[in-house]
């Protein structure tokens, strides 16, 4: 099965009620399923097909949706309420179909509840569930408009914390081709001996248009984390390296250019398609190392491929800085980051990223920040660059594109 929503991993893991730890769950005994509203009718329905008969109460909060607009402490009460309330109905057991209390009420709900509550990630893992989970509104600044300070930037470090869930965070849809293909090779092709995990491939929602795939690309690197996608062209220029990924890859490229134009700096840039991917890698040779000591000392995937680098590496995404961070202690030479932290910023996604200075001029200003504690660029290039591309100023960000909100 695909898992395209949150209602097909829900229903798939509804297989659990039956015979995992809700053996003892009655057809006659009442299930209670939640939803913000009436999505969740559709793991009611693959609920009663696998358990014809099963007493149900379903509650569509259609009266307080949407949940995203709500801060964490009301989504918390909400929850805690609803489930509270299927519980005095007699539910022996809660679904919450509802992505919103998902990642930020399910712990309080399973504390609360004195019964059983199934979540969505965690249930679906537990079944060995295999497919893809596309994030349709990833990212801290690709939504626009008001209502929006918990815009995501935090979904790869919570997808990291599950074993089961590879997560991806492409650029380009070539990239998401090859990541595809290689997903459903893995899960149902019956040649990985570890087949069952679900792919979270943080898609955003704005609209770029997508180049041609580069000649001669680099796909196990693609798959594996990281991939030299366009190197400079200055010869005998001080260098940097960026390593970005999803849509800050626009913003990584207009700073290659940036540097290059007004700075006379060269700079690398890597696409970097999973943080995750290569945190794991890195632990997982550091662990080797450790239990291993008799045998060849093996090095992360991404050390190996930044060992060539030049200059100081600068990484950069539409998520927080604790995303790029997830590999700082295996990256060579200085690394310095730059991500989307607090609350969101509901205004254009060029003031957002401006706001949150993770656009290209800022990228731009932060490879020269380093460059000039190395004496390779001027001692206030650093200030130069502040006050050339005002970024103290909000209104004057122009990384990014309108339309796609809808």
């Amino acid at each position: 099965m695909t898992l395209s929503s949150s209602a097909d991993a829900l229903s798939l893991s509804l297989q659990r009620v039956a015979t995992s730890e809700f053996t003892g769950l009655r057809p006659q005994a009442l299930l209670g399923l939640f939803d913000s509203g009436l999505g969740g009718l559709t793991v009611l329905r693959r609920l009663l097909s696998q358990r014809p008969g099963q007493r149900c109460v379903y509650v569509g909060d259609t009266a307080r949706v949407p949940y995203g607009s709500r801060d964490r402490a009301e989504i918390r009460s909400i929850a805690a309420e609803v489930v509270g309330w299927l519980r005095e109905q007699g539910a022996e057991a809660v679904v919450m179909a509802c992505n919103t209390t998902n990642a930020l009420a399910l712990d309080v709900a399973q504390s609360e509840a004195g019964v059983p509550v199934l979540g969505l990630i965690d249930a679906a893992g537990d079944q060995m569930a295999r497919g893809f989970i596309m994030g349709a509104t990833a990212g801290r600044t690709t939504l626009t408009g008001e209502g929006l300070q918990h815009a995501d930037g935090h979904s790869p470090l919570l997808a990291s914390t599950n074993p089961a869930v590879i997560t991806y965070d492409p650029a380009y849809s070539y990239e998401i081709a090859h990541i595809v293909k290689a997903g459903l090779e893995r899960m149902y092709g019956g040649n990985h001996p570890d087949p069952n995990v679900m792919y979270y491939l943080t898609i955003y929602n704005e609209p770029m248009v997508q180049p041609d795939e580069p000649e001669g690309l680099d796909v196990d690197g693609l798959l594996k984390g990281i991939y030299l996608l366009k190197k400079g062209s200055l010869q005998g220029a001080p260098t940097a390296t960026i390593l970005a990924s999803g849509v800050g890859m626009a913003w990584a490229l207009e700073a290659q250019e940036l540097l290059a134009k007004d700075w006379s700096v060269n700079a690398d840039v890597y696409s970097v398609t999973s943080w995750n991917e290569l945190r794991r890698d890195g632990v997982e040779a550091e662990r080797h190392n450790f239990l291993h000591p008799d045998q060849p000392a093996q090095v992360p995937y991404v050390t190996q491929k930044l060992s060539d680098a030049q200059g100081p590496i600068v990484a950069v995404s539409d998520f927080m800085h604790s995303v790029q961070d997830q590999i700082r202690e295996f990256v060579p030479g200085t690394y310095l980051t730059l991500g989307a932290d607090g609350f969101g910023f509901s205004d254009t996604r060029p003031a957002a990223r401006r706001h949150f200075a993770i656009d290209g001029p800022s990228i731009t200003a932060r490879v020269l920040q380093q460059l000039a504690k190395e004496g390779s660029v001027a001692p206030d290039a650093l200030q130069q660059a502040v006050t050339k591309y005002q970024l103290l100023d909000v209104t004057a960000g122009t990384s990014g594109s309108a339309g796609g909100e809808a």
